[in-house]
């Protein structure tokens, strides 16, 4: 849901912003575009046949990896998975309160609301945990990942301009 285009002048040319901004999946775009640099290189004898194979491996297993994201991201839980998963809940909680009818009450509603409590928020933590991919403080950090990895290509390029990371949110810290 981020904008792909921010930033991007940095590490490609004028020309192929071009190219990326007019398809739709821009990493896609930048992933053929490499592609196209690669066999640029193969043809003009810079790049052995060998080291071709290795790297296009390696673009093919970004291109799954994408795939497998993009599929996360655009599943839709259906809306009777929560009301079954709630259903199950409710008739849990009562099926404990008529298994708990010989205790004291003092004693039975704390202990009926905490474990069907727990239930509950488990069920409400798994739903906001179903899109990983939603720029929620709760998701996958794939800026920070993706600031890590640039960071540790130019240390082995050694680079003099290396990027300072993405530091943490504090929006869970005590």
């Amino acid at each position: 849901g981020l904008n792909a285009m921010e930033n991007i002048s940095e590490f490609v040319s004028g020309e192929d912003i071009l190219v990326i901004e007019k398809h739709s999946n821009k990493p896609l775009a930048i992933l053929q575009l490499n592609a196209l640099e690669l066999a640029k290189l193969k043809e003009t004898e810079q790049l052995d046949i060998f080291s071709l194979i290795q790297i296009n491996n390696t673009f093919a297993n970004f291109s799954n990896q994408m795939g497998m994201c993009e599929r996360i991201k655009s599943t839709i839980f259906p809306a009777t998975y929560r009301k079954f998963l709630h259903w199950i809940i409710y008739l849990f909680t009562v099926t404990l309160s008529i298994a708990l009818r010989g205790v004291e009450s003092y004693f039975e509603l704390p202990m009926l609301l905490a474990i069907s409590g727990a239930f509950f928020l488990l069920e409400k933590s798994a739903t906001h945990l179903q899109d990983p991919f939603g720029n929620l403080p709760t998701d996958t950090a794939m800026t920070t990942i993706a600031r890590n990895i640039e960071i540790n290509i130019k240390q082995l390029l050694n680079e003099k301009k290396i990027p300072q990371p993405v530091p943490p949110n504090k929006f869970y810290s005590l």
